[in-house]
């Protein structure tokens, strides 16, 4: 089917989808954008309900709708669009099932959001803990996340403690606290990255077993959020 027009109902959906998070909690749906991530998501077993593409890549996919360059340029949040798009359904969250767990607290840049669920993919870590944090499921942070939010399961919930009982709560704070080096993480361990500007919640931060810290001997004052992520995923990986 041709849609030549982005007054198209199913364009709209597209877009109101891309842009508003309650629509997406509302329909359960998400967007894709881009040919890796669509097709990333297919042999993860997250078949879209709808593609939308130009004539170009119309082969690489069943049924699909096929659009215009202008509807493409549009629709696309990318600089240089590929013309590649899809409405997806949310896979379901499950309940963590993994000794290693990474606790984002209040987090807010998707892009960061992304990068930590990439890292942790690329890792190991099979199970994110959301609390309070931007959506996973926003363009930005689907195309940050390059495909790992197929593979690592995120669930949001109000409190770890909702999920986490028996682990050991690990807090990320920039002092006053443990060097993340010298740690022996308990078999079951949970390690808490706060928000990017104001750090852990104190509600949080109370039910945290042990404070730990990244020991940086230059003259930063602190680390991006991701940046800070990734090396105590791989502390916590360390320990496996």
């Amino acid at each position: 089917m041709n849609i030549l027009s982005a007054d198209n109902l199913k364009i709209k959906e597209y877009i109101k989808l891309a842009k508003h998070k309650k629509y997406r909690d509302e329909l359960g749906k998400f967007v894709l954008e881009g040919e890796r991530l669509v097709l990333d998501a297919v042999k993860s077993g997250i078949a879209p309900e709808m593609v939308f593409c130009t004539d170009k890549f119309a082969e690489r996919f069943d049924s699909p709708y096929i659009i215009t360059e202008a509807i493409a340029e549009r629709i696309s949040e990318t600089k240089s669009t590929q013309g590649i798009f899809a409405i997806c359904n949310k896979p379901p969250p499950k309940p963590p099932s993994s000794d290693k767990i990474i606790v984002l607290a209040g987090l807010q840049d998707p892009g960061n959001i992304g990068t930590i669920i990439r890292t942790a993919d690329a890792m190991g870590i099979v199970d994110i803990i959301a609390v309070n944090t931007a959506d996973i499921f926003s363009p930005k942070c689907t195309r940050a996340a390059m495909g790992s939010l197929f593979h690592v399961n995120v669930v949001n919930v109000k409190s770890p403690q909702e999920v986490l009982e028996g682990y050991t709560l690990y807090a990320a704070v920039t002092t006053n606290a443990a060097d993340v080096r010298s740690v022996d993480f308990d078999k079951k361990s949970a390690i808490i990255i706060g928000n990017e500007a104001n750090g852990i919640p104190e509600e949080i931060l109370e039910i945290s077993d042990m404070r730990i810290t990244i020991n940086m001997p230059g003259n930063a004052e602190s680390l991006n959020a991701a940046a800070a992520a990734a090396i105590l995923i791989w502390e916590l990986r360390r320990e496996a």
